[in-house]
């Protein structure tokens, strides 16, 4: 550590101007260099582009929301399970209770497991179609048409 300096303003007493003040470590970072002379309008177009690619992550579909309600079903039931298995064995102290807060907390172990199970396998690969379908361009109704008149499908009269 440096020694203090007698002569330094900042160690004399009543010889500097009073009330100095320093400026702040923030003031001495850089700062961004901005795209335009309009800082603010590049704000907005950011914020345009965020909810852009928050609404791409989720897609709108009947099976998405299917999914999504299963794994919220499955995380609250997980939550309810554990708090019941709680609250049993400190309230009551029967000799039944322990197997059934057991049997209760498994229960909950498996919900919560099958909800990850769900997000693994049903939710992330209908987010990551998504996402490449807003990176490409396409939505999701130009993809279903484009399925539907490929030649390689199955005709209904079987010709």
């Amino acid at each position: 550590m440096a020694r203090r300096s007698p002569t330094n303003a900042r160690y004399q007493k009543y010889t500097g101007p009073e009330g100095k003040t320093r400026k702040s470590a923030a003031a001495a970072k850089p700062k961004k260099a901005s795209s335009g002379a309009g800082s603010k309008s590049s704000r907005g177009s950011s914020k345009s582009t965020k909810s852009a690619t928050s609404v791409a992550r989720t897609p709108e579909t009947p099976e998405y929301r299917a999914a999504r309600k299963q794994w919220w079903i499955c995380l609250a039931s997980g939550l309810v399970l554990t708090m019941s298995s709680m609250l049993l064995r400190k309230f009551l102290h029967a000799s039944w209770v322990n197997p059934v807060s057991m049997v209760l907390l498994g229960l909950a172990y498996a919900a919560i497991f099958y909800a990850l199970y769900v997000d693994w396998t049903k939710i992330r690969p209908m987010r990551k179609s998504a996402d490449q379908n807003a990176k490409s361009g396409k939505t999701p109704e130009a993809e279903k048409t484009s399925l539907d008149d490929s030649p390689t499908g199955s005709d209904p009269d079987g010709t």
